[in-house]
């Protein structure tokens, strides 16, 4: 079976090759070297814009990039709860940042015990005495040093889109979610469509919950 970026290679070399080549068939299978070679031929030649051969290349170099080379959040800016944390803690902090997945930590952010998803704040509004980690799924670790694409390929089989990087004594080093590999396979920023409508919808259903138990005391 081939490796997803393997596979990516291989459609855009088809592609470039076809450009090239003015639409006859080709049968040569191209290595990475003599793609690159290709590229630059074809973003000389005007078939590739400046943006389209970029991202091209960062799809090539992608598997050789390990985590330490991606853009993640260190240690020092991650936004995580204590395991203590109350609902009314929880739901301000998620209420007033960017972010759909937050590290839950035991003791201090060295010991990550489990990741919150925000979209789970409504069922916890029906129960606000239990504790955030009856809500909490089992976080995914890896370590600077693994290949890029090795956590990308993990995180999508797991179906995590949060991963806790740990440094060489097994503390937290930082975090790295689905969206920064994504961004730098592609080698642009992108927004998480899904996340957006979950916080929204998470909002509005919050409103709808509050009014409703603001007409029940009112009776």
């Amino acid at each position: 079976m081939f490796r997803p970026i393997t596979l990516l290679l291989n459609k855009l070399t088809d592609s470039i090759n076809r450009s090239l080549s003015k639409g006859q068939p080709q049968e040569h299978q191209f290595s990475k070297e003599e793609f690159k070679t290709m590229l630059a031929i074809a973003g000389h030649e005007g078939a590739l814009n400046e943006i389209e051969t970029s991202r091209l290349e960062g799809v090539i170099n992608f598997e050789n990039l390990k985590v330490k080379d991606v853009d993640t959040t260190p240690r020092i800016n991650v936004t995580a709860f204590a395991s203590n944390a109350t609902y009314e803690e929880v739901y301000e902090t998620v209420m007033n940042k960017p972010y759909t997945r937050y590290p839950v930590y035991e003791g201090d952010i060295d010991n990550i015990i489990g990741v919150f998803h925000s979209k789970y704040l409504l069922a916890w509004s029906n129960k606000k005495e239990d504790q955030i980690t009856n809500y909490s799924a089992k976080p995914l670790f890896v370590n600077e040093h693994n290949k890029a694409e090795w956590v990308l390929r993990k995180m999508t089989i797991s179906r995590k889109h949060l991963a806790i990087v740990l440094d060489e004594f097994g503390g937290t080093e930082a975090i790295v979610s689905h969206e920064d590999l994504i961004e730098e396979l592609l080698g642009m920023e992108i927004e998480d469509e899904m996340d957006k409508k979950e916080k929204e919808k998470l909002s509005q259903q919050q409103i709808q919950f509050q009014q409703r138990k603001s007409r029940n005391v009112s009776i």
